[in-house]
């Protein structure tokens, strides 16, 4: 039976922290994705119980998500393609000897995204519900629609139709490789390197961490990370001077993480350009607002990204895609009906997030001096490892 407390009995809550530090280890080394965590965690989780699967790949997920901030601030390199906007405004700062602050507040952000997320995902669910009962397939391919739409014109600011154009790319580029239902061809020409699609990860790896490998090669003298870590948690008072940021990105990650397959990378970059141009200052020179409008909306696209899964079976992005297949996995099917064959499962996966929030927090707040010292090492050294 499942229920709410199961989440915190003493075993679940020791799978939480393993998950959740496994995240963030997992996040912090680029080009290992919570996505492809989570892809390659989905058949240890097979002989797990369902309430230990599902706990443990949450906790993943969610420390996943601050992981990639870690090397992102610390070595210009994004663990994970929604840290890019956080590389931008938080590597500048190390440069000058905040990387621990820095990092304090991408974990704070992380977490009050996350929670924002939570206790909306909490309050909507069962509105949302009655709702898709009444959903059929036309209602699901215009809910796609828009999406892509939507999702084009609040990325392109002030010329929509570049957006469009580039929304509709990016669907195009999607549906290279097999399809998954038939397992029919698409857009490969023959090729078998193209069978599984264009990879996420391996664009934005390239286009960003062999980029600044080949920086730090073509410099006389390497540059070094200062291993002075200082202040690491930014004070309350600190941190919440960028509520106008905060309110901001929370909306803005909620919102995209509803769309279905929009995913925490478009939040983070949508949150950071509509940071940039409410406060008109350049996030790039090194800014702690940028790091919070990145980490923030990143986080709580979580809590919207489960609403669709939930509620509709629509994954809301690639993270939540694979919780879904693991929920499949262990006979659980997710949709409108999800509250009536499965009575508790809702709220054993609020607790899930509760602890997986607590979680990373303490675990993230625990490693960030020992990350900073590690990411100091001599960057010629460091990268090739």
């Amino acid at each position: 039976m499942y229920t709410f407390s199961l989440a915190f009995t003493p075993f679940l809550l020791l799978v939480a922290a393993s998950g959740s530090l496994l995240g963030i280890i997992w996040g912090a080394l680029p080009g290992l994705s919570p996505v492809m965590a989570m892809a390659l965690l989905l058949g240890l989780t097979y002989k797990m119980g369902t309430p230990v699967a599902i706990i443990f790949l949450l906790s993943t997920f969610v420390g996943a998500n601050y992981g990639g901030s870690i090397s992102a601030i610390t070595t210009n390199i994004p663990g994970t393609p929604d840290s890019v906007p956080t590389q931008m405004a938080g590597f500048p700062l190390a440069k000058k000897g905040q990387a621990g602050l820095a990092l304090g507040t991408a974990l704070t952000s992380c977490t009050v995204g996350s929670w924002f997320g939570t206790f909306v995902l909490i309050a909507l669910v069962s509105i949302l519900l009655e709702i898709a009962l009444r959903f059929s397939s036309w209602e699901m391919a215009l809910l796609f629609l828009w999406a892509v739409s939507l999702a084009g014109a609040l990325t392109a600011g002030e010329s929509p139709l570049k957006g469009w154009i580039s929304g509709w790319l990016g669907l195009l580029i999607a549906l290279v490789g097999r399809e998954e239902i038939y397992g029919y061809e698409r857009f490969t020409f023959g090729s078998m390197h193209l069978l599984l699609g264009l990879s996420l990860i391996a664009a934005v790896i390239g286009t960003f961490g062999i980029v600044e490998i080949i920086d730090v090669l073509s410099e006389p003298i390497p540059y070094r990370l200062p291993e002075k870590v200082g202040k690491i948690a930014p004070l309350p008072r600190e941190f919440f001077r960028y509520w106008r940021s905060i309110i901001r990105s929370n909306i803005v990650g909620l919102l995209i993480g509803i769309l279905p397959a929009a995913g925490a990378t478009m939040s983070a970059f949508v949150s950071y350009g509509m940071g940039e141009r409410a406060t008109r200052k350049k996030f790039s020179e090194g800014d702690l607002e940028g790091i919070v409008c990145s980490e923030v909306a990143g986080n709580s696209n979580i809590g919207g990204a489960l609403l669709p899964t939930l509620v509709l079976g629509i994954p809301g992005s690639a993270g939540t895609a694979m919780f879904m297949a693991a929920l499949n996995l262990h006979g659980v099917i997710v949709g409108p009906m999800i509250d009536r064959e499965q009575p508790g499962l809702l709220y054993f996966i609020y607790g899930c997030l509760f602890v997986a929030n607590l979680a990373m927090y303490f675990i993230g707040l625990a490693i960030i001096k020992p990350a900073v010292k590690l990411f100091s090492l001599p960057r010629e050294i460091l990268f090739p490892i």
